[in-house]
C-alpha cells in the first residue's frame, strides 16, 4: 500500500502496467479500489495511477473542506513525488473538475485529457442538490445520500438491470466517514473554470 506525504496529508497511490503514464481520478464518493475493471484493462497498454485524494480511502482526511484547487495542487505533488513528469489524465464527475482545474495550472504535466460525466462549473441548481445531499448525509449517513442521488445518478435501465452493482456502490459509500464526504462536496461549491476553460491545450475528449 503505497503512501506518499505531502505537507498536510498523506495520499494512497497504486501503480499497475508498463507504458505511458495514465492517472485515473476519483468521483466524490469513490475510492481508488473502484476503478478495477479500467485498470485491468488499461494497465496492458498504460502505466496505470490510481490514487484516493484528500479524504478518500486510504488517504489522509484532515478537518477542512477540500478545493478543487487544492485537490489540483496535490496531484501535481504527488506525481512529482513518485517521479511522473507527464501523464495522460482520465477524471470522472469531481474527479473531471480536478482534471480540468490540473490541465489548466500544470500544462506541462498534462498530456491527454479524458473529462467524464462532469461540468466545468457548479451550477445554482447543482449546487443546491449538493447542499441538500450534504444535509441528508448528516441525518442518514452515507448509504442514504447515496440512495437519494441514485435516480440523477443512473439511467433507469442500470437501475433495473445491475442493482447488485448499485448494491455494493452504496455500501461502499455507506462505510466512508460522513465528515469526510461532507468536506469533499462543500470544497466543489466554489468550482468555475468557464472562462479559462479555452487556455486548456491538451487533446481533450469529453
Amino acid at each position: 500500500m503505497p503512501i506518499h506525504a505531502l505537507d498536510d496529508v498523506t495520499l494512497h497511490y497504486e501503480v499497475a502496467g508498463q507504458g505511458a503514464p495514465l492517472v485515473l481520478i476519483n468521483a466524490l464518493t469513490m475510492e481508488a479500489a473502484g476503478w478495477g475493471a479500467q485498470v485491468r484493462a488499461f494497465s496492458a497498454h498504460y502505466r496505470v495511477l490510481t490514487y484516493d485524494c484528500r479524504g478518500q480511502g486510504q488517504s489522509g482526511k484532515p478537518e477542512r473542506d477540500y478545493s478543487i484547487e487544492q485537490h489540483a495542487d496535490d496531484l501535481h505533488r504527488l506525481l512529482v513525488g513518485i517521479g511522473l513528469r507527464r501523464v495522460h489524465v482520465v477524471g470522472l464527475s469531481l474527479g473531471g473538475m480536478i482534471a480540468q482545474a490540473f490541465a489548466l495550472k500544470y500544462p506541462a504535466q498534462t498530456g491527454a485529457l479524458v473529462l467524464c460525466s462532469t461540468v466545468p462549473r457548479i451550477e445554482p441548481a447543482m449546487e443546491r442538490f449538493l447542499k441538500t445531499w450534504i444535509r441528508v448525509l448528516g441525518v442518514g449517513g452515507g448509504g442514504l445520500a447515496f440512495e437519494v442521488a441514485e435516480p440523477l445518478l443512473f439511467s433507469e435501465w442500470y437501475l433495473r438491470e445491475h442493482a447488485e452493482i448499485l448494491k455494493g456502490l452504496q455500501a461502499n459509500v455507506a462505510r466512508q466517514p460522513v465528515t469526510a464526504l461532507a468536506h469533499r462536496g462543500r470544497g466543489a461549491f466554489g468550482h468555475n473554470l468557464d472562462c479559462p476553460l479555452e487556455l486548456i491545450r491538451a487533446p481533450t475528449r469529453v
